[in-house]
C-alpha cells in the first residue's frame, strides 16, 4: 500500500487538474465520470485525468 503522503499528493494533483478543467480553460470542461479507472500516473507519478467521453461543456 502506498504511504499516506503519496495518496494525499495524488488527491491534490487530481483536484488541481479538475480545477484547471473547470476554471482554467477558455471553455470549462466538466468530466462527469471521475473514478480510479480514469486516472493514470505518468513516469514521475503525477496523476493524469483521462477518458473524456462523458464530458460536458457548459
Amino acid at each position: 500500500m502506498p504511504p499516506w503522503r503519496w495518496r494525499a499528493e495524488t488527491a491534490i494533483g487530481i483536484a488541481k487538474g479538475l480545477e484547471y478543467l473547470h476554471y482554467g480553460c477558455t471553455f470549462p470542461i466538466i468530466h462527469c465520470d471521475i473514478k480510479p479507472d480514469n486516472i493514470l500516473m505518468d513516469h514521475m507519478e503525477n496523476p493524469k485525468i483521462t477518458d473524456f467521453g462523458n464530458r460536458q461543456a457548459p
